[in-house]
């Protein structure tokens, strides 16, 4: 999986900074700890929120509001009110991995019905269909 995550970085990212800032966290000992599904969604997840984090607070530098650019907030994932037991009642800012694992599968994993917060999970596309991601490019997978 990671060398798949490499080659996306490679290919996909046209930003020369994001590109290189993402292959630190490629070559991460966190990144290398990456057994199994379960690791790898809490890891993607983890790197997600602080990725966002990061750039919320460049934005905030170049004028933006305290969550960075208003088009595209900047911040954790889930929201509170989305899955309220993914955060420790005690802490808001701290999370309950358990409760964000099984989050993550009701959310993308296999069997999920739908996906909350507008994201419609990879599992439901059948082979032929076309994704809603995919622009103009109508072709199927075969």
């Amino acid at each position: 999986m990671m060398t798949f995550l490499m080659l996306f970085n490679t290919h996909f990212f046209q930003c020369a900074p994001c590109q290189k800032h993402f292959g630190r966290i490629l070559a991460s000992p966190e990144a290398a700890a990456v057994t199994d599904r379960r690791s790898l969604s809490l890891w993607l997840w983890r790197v997600h929120n602080e990725v966002n984090e990061r750039l919320r607070g460049i934005e905030a530098q170049y004028g933006h509001s305290t969550t960075g650019d208003p088009e595209f907030p900047k911040e954790q994932w889930p929201a509170p009110e989305s899955c309220p037991q993914c955060r420790a009642s005690d802490s808001p800012s701290a999370w309950v991995e358990e409760r964000v694992w099984e989050y993550l599968q009701q959310v993308f994993g296999v069997g999920s019905a739908s996906g909350a917060d507008g994201v419609r999970p990879a599992k439901q596309l059948q082979l032929g269909q076309s994704s809603r991601w995919a622009g103009k490019d109508t072709r199927r997978v075969r």
